[in-house]
């Protein structure tokens, strides 16, 4: 994998905690600013103001809306299942669509949701280490 592809994964990756939901219209399209905002809002609960160190910039928010489309999105569930489905806005793309899947949001998620919640945080901690 190239450094450039990497960077480009990396970057959806951190858009894929974007909860777009508040961005669809009626329609099933999404809106501009709204996403923009959401990308600007990762990392933060409604209620806290902005963090300029947490989330996309305002620069990184358009330059990432420039380049991809997002044509669907699961917001989280029960499960904390969420998904993305990206589409580049280069014609030339080899891969225009991308989908980002995520599930768990935290350790602290891992451990309410799941029965033997001690066992669980071991076995995760000991594959992050």
């Amino acid at each position: 994998m190239s450094m450039l592809s990497a960077a480009v994964h990396a970057e959806l990756a951190d858009a894929s905690y974007a909860d777009f939901e508040e961005a669809r219209r009626p329609d099933g399209s999404f809106d501009f600013d709204d996403l923009k905002t959401a990308l600007e809002r990762i990392g933060h609960k409604e209620d806290e103001p902005k963090d300029p160190n947490t989330g996309f910039s305002s620069f990184q928010a358009d330059a990432f809306l420039q380049r991809w489309d997002i044509i669907n999105h699961q917001p989280d569930m029960e499960s904390a299942f969420s998904a993305t489905l990206f589409k580049s806005k280069d014609p030339n793309a080899e891969q225009p669509y991308v989908l980002a899947v995520r599930q768990i949001k935290s350790l602290a998620h891992v451990l309410y949701h799941f029965p033997g919640g001690r066992v669980v945080e071991t076995q995760i901690l000991e594959r992050v280490a």
